[in-house]
């Protein structure tokens, strides 16, 4: 992989990539012509892509000469929603709480990842492990980056765009992989800023949880909004009408991949 600032937006344009798979209409061609033309290959079985259907999370493993990209795939249907609204806080890792959405979506792809990387050892082997995601599928990563540190994959880096926060200020500090985590928010994001405070029931009494970055994300100032990037949105000829829609107000706004990050990224 490229040293430097070039670490960020290569992976931030494979993050961009994830949003080719879809429960139900998959573009795996297109996905496999992105890779081709950023030198990485996609070894494509039915394992990988990787989709979790309880959390509508999926993503990818995609592999070069030295190093091997896992791609989370952020927010874009209708189970991806129902679990964010899953925002109540659970026990994980090696002490405090997180997401419990994002907690059963780190569980299921976790598995994914490690059926498919016990497939072909030959491929993956020897080869730095580095994780990227947008927007959910960003604190979905983090978490599955530790899980993965459990099972003694060495994990390279984390990169995040526009990720919500992942747990509360124990699990941050606690986090092993903290100095791995890279971070990025645009100026006009809200998403970054969510979870918000809320109160959850602790035996016979309500107690506030907050939730906390892992680490402050780097603010990127620029380019934030674009209406080519929406209209481009209802090109996608395998999308539902709905989906387009979403998607369209998605990459317009400093929310989004396309028009907000990757162009603001040196």
């Amino acid at each position: 992989m490229t040293d430097g600032g070039h670490h960020a937006r290569y992976l931030a344009h494979l993050a961009n990539h994830t949003y080719h798979l879809n429960s139900r209409r998959s573009d795996v061609d297109g996905l496999h012509t992105q890779l081709q033309q950023m030198k990485l290959k996609l070894d494509a079985n039915p394992g990988n892509p990787f989709y979790d259907l309880p959390s509508g999370h999926h993503g990818y493993i995609a592999v070069a000469a030295d190093h091997a990209i896992i791609a989370i795939r952020g927010s874009g249907e209708a189970d991806d929603w129902r679990n964010n609204l899953r925002f109540w806080q659970v026990t994980y890792g090696l002490g405090g709480h997180v997401h419990a959405g994002f907690a059963a979506a780190a569980q299921g792809i976790t598995q994914a990842i490690q059926v498919e990387l016990q497939r072909a050892p030959a491929l993956y082997q020897n080869k730095a492990v580095w994780l990227t995601g947008h927007s959910s599928g960003g604190s979905v990563a983090i978490l599955v980056a530790q899980e993965l540190a459990i099972h003694d994959i060495d994990v390279a880096g984390i990169y995040t765009f526009g990720a919500p926060k992942v747990g509360d200020a124990i699990y941050a500090r606690a986090y092993p992989l903290r100095a791995k985590v890279h971070a990025f928010a645009t100026l006009g994001d809200l998403v970054p800023f969510l979870p918000p405070a809320w109160f959850a029931r602790v035996g016979w009494r309500l107690q506030r949880q907050r939730y906390t970055h892992i680490t402050s994300p780097h603010l990127l100032v620029g380019k934030t909004l674009s209406v080519r990037a929406a209209l481009a949105h209802f090109q996608h000829e395998r999308a539902g009408i709905l989906e387009k829609i979403v998607g369209a107000l998605i990459d317009f706004s400093p929310h989004s991949l396309a028009a907000a990050y990757i162009p603001n990224l040196k």
